[in-house]
């Protein structure tokens, strides 16, 4: 239960820090602000589309695998008493990196909507990544 915990941790913090208040540098031209506020809270209910939480569980459950497998293998070679600690070890602590990583990534994405929606809409974009 409290890997769950710190993956939702991680995985709200990225996507706070990453799309719902993401407002990229744009040379707005001739469009007035109202009508780029609008178009801005568009390109971000797009972007909330793609759900960092999702994403975060799904690399949560690859980095534990990995994570367990590795740990066990590791500990079995060099001798270990008690190889399973080791791939539990292992897996929290794949489970929780995995979730991060897949989490950060779902945020750059975000952003990246975001970005192309306003583009799209007519709006320079200044800050691409």
């Amino acid at each position: 239960m409290k890997i769950k915990r710190i993956i939702t941790s991680i995985t709200l913090i990225t996507f706070f820090i990453g799309c719902a208040g993401y407002r990229p540098v744009v040379d707005i031209g001739t469009a007035s602000r109202s009508e780029y506020e609008t178009d801005l809270a568009d390109c971000q209910l797009y972007a909330q589309q793609m759900s960092p939480i999702d994403n975060a569980i799904k690399g949560a459950i690859v980095g534990a695998a990995i994570g367990a497998v590795i740990s066990f293998s590791i500990a079995a070679a060099f001798g270990a008493k008690h190889p399973g600690n080791f791939a539990g070890a292992g897996a929290v602590t794949g489970g929780t990196n995995y979730a991060a990583i897949a989490a950060a990534e779902t945020a750059k994405i975000q952003r990246n909507i975001i970005r192309n929606c306003l583009h799209n809409r007519g709006y320079n974009v200044l800050d691409w990544e």
